[in-house]
């Protein structure tokens, strides 16, 4: 919006003394008041510009309020417009309310909905490492008989018990190589046999423990980790040393 000014209104300069404002305000009226003009649009320059300029510089009120608030009636209300493609408002077009409410999801839900879900998943990590903070929890309260002491021989089993290994997806694909891996690796320690607890773990975080066992044995070739499972393999490794800085 532009802003008033009654020195541009009235071709006027702030030095240019009464008598003169007086003068350029009577040769405006010849031109644009209503017994002299009977366009309405002239009308509504005089009434609205001309008139309120001319006072701005010579009444005092309107004045005040011109230097206070930038206008001679004082505080203006401001109007915000949103500009719409006029199909919006055309009857003969079926499509258009479809379509408006199309532009409200995309500009107004849709970043909504995007902000959330990132306020969301910001909230779920922690530290510089973004280790989830249920992990973190997890290690702080010992659930899954997680001690914040451990042997060395514990370390993998702490491990996986982090919430990056236990959501850590499993398809169907996934069941013939775990199950290979698992006879490989009873052949290098056989005294798992034996551990049922070891064996009745969720398949993601028994997935995970086999392929740090395999990783200490330094094998982990599509031989012994299928190709199936070279992709978690990388991804356990990669967390790995950021869950121990933990």
């Amino acid at each position: 919006m532009k802003p008033f000014d009654p020195f541009e209104i009235l071709g006027v300069d702030s030095t240019t003394p009464e008598r003169e404002i007086k003068k350029a305000y009577r040769q405006l009226s010849l031109k644009y008041h209503p017994d002299k003009n009977p366009d309405p649009e002239a009308n509504k320059y005089f009434t609205e510009y001309i008139t309120k300029a001319y006072a701005a510089l010579t009444d005092e009120t309107s004045r005040q309020n011109y230097e206070k608030y930038g206008h001679p009636d004082g505080p203006q209300a401001m109007n915000i417009g949103v500009a719409l493609p006029s199909w919006v408002f055309a009857k003969e077009k079926g499509m258009a309310p479809l379509m408006l409410i199309a532009l409200v999801f995309c500009g107004i839900l849709l970043p909504l909905i995007v902000a959330s879900w990132y306020m969301l998943s910001s909230n779920r990590f922690t530290g510089p490492n973004n280790i989830m903070q249920e992990t973190i929890a997890f290690y702080l309260h010992s659930k899954f008989n997680v001690k914040e002491s451990q042997s060395l021989v514990r370390i993998p089993e702490t491990l996986v018990c982090s919430m990056e290994f236990i959501t850590l997806a499993t398809p169907s694909d996934h069941m013939a190589p775990i199950d290979e891996l698992r006879k490989t690796l009873l052949r290098w320690q056989p005294d798992l046999k034996d551990k049922a607890a070891f064996w009745k773990r969720k398949a993601s975080v028994l997935k995970a423990h086999m392929l740090v066992l395999a990783h200490l044995e330094r094998e982990v070739g599509p031989a012994v980790v299928a190709p199936q499972l070279q992709a978690d393999l990388k991804y356990v490794l990669q967390k790995t040393p950021l869950l121990l800085e933990e």
